[in-house]
């Protein structure tokens, strides 16, 4: 994600949140590389939502993002899961 990226994914994500959407499941199947401010908007996210009874669960990660996740101990806040069909068969069901 580019700084470019990251600026328009946390304003995306904001605009959902005033919306009252909760629960996000993020799909970064696509995303090569992710920053410490990408990460940073992800636990923003996570923080924003779950004060609010939401949920937070990312899916389909490269090994070097899947490995960031674990390396930073975000797994223990942020479920990880190989497909997102995964995910939302058991995430809230708030997701569906």
């Amino acid at each position: 994600m580019s700084q470019d990226d990251i600026e328009l994914f946390r304003v995306k994500l904001l605009e959902l949140l005033d919306a009252g959407k909760l629960h996000f499941i993020l799909d970064l199947g696509e995303v090569p590389y992710i920053s410490s401010l990408g990460l940073a908007v992800i636990v923003d996210l996570q923080n924003r939502t779950v004060n609010s009874k939401g949920s937070v669960a990312v899916a389909r990660l490269n090994p070097l993002i899947k490995n960031l996740f674990f390396i930073t101990n975000l797994v223990r806040r942020i479920p990880v899961y190989d497909k997102v069909e995964q995910a939302m068969q058991l995430a809230p069901s708030q997701q569906k």
